[in-house]
């Protein structure tokens, strides 16, 4: 177990998440935001003086109002990272009832998406006996991808 978190803290223990949000953003990108907690609460905010986090995406696929992105957390690994960094950008995930907008949630009722579009799609790390890579996948939901 604590080899897995040496590779988790060091970023070789990689994570590619499929994710559908509104509007459609460039066909790919890195958003580089700090973040940090709000208060008590389970909300985290962008903010200059927060903690180090870059998310890169590719777009994958579009319908004219959403779009289908693959995701990886190129540094940090913060608790909603992904979510806060597309929020920040104007492509809330659909289904996010915390991070989305008004545009945002009528779009997933529009859509019938009925919880959060974000999907850990690919996980691969090194064998902490072993040495080989290790990787395991996961199919991205059929409702989530509806449309596109």
């Amino acid at each position: 177990a604590r080899a897995l978190f040496e590779q988790l803290k060091d970023g070789r223990l990689e994570r590619t998440y499929r994710a559908r949000v509104a509007g459609i953003p460039a066909a790919e990108g890195e958003v580089d935001l700090a973040l940090s907690p709000r208060g008590e609460g389970e909300r985290v905010e962008v903010r200059p003086n927060g903690l180090a986090a870059r998310t890169g995406y590719r777009l994958v696929g579009a319908d004219g109002e959403s779009a289908l992105l693959e995701l990886r957390l190129l540094e940090g690994g913060r608790k909603h990272q992904i979510r806060v960094h597309l929020a920040a950008i104007g492509h809330p995930l659909l289904g996010d009832p915390r991070y989305g907008t008004s545009f945002s949630t009528a779009l997933s009722q529009r859509l019938g998406v009925e919880r959060l579009a974000l999907h850990a799609v690919e996980l691969r790390f090194e064998h902490p006996e072993r040495g080989d890579e290790q990787r395991f996948t996961s199919a991205f939901p059929a409702e989530l991808s509806r449309g596109l």
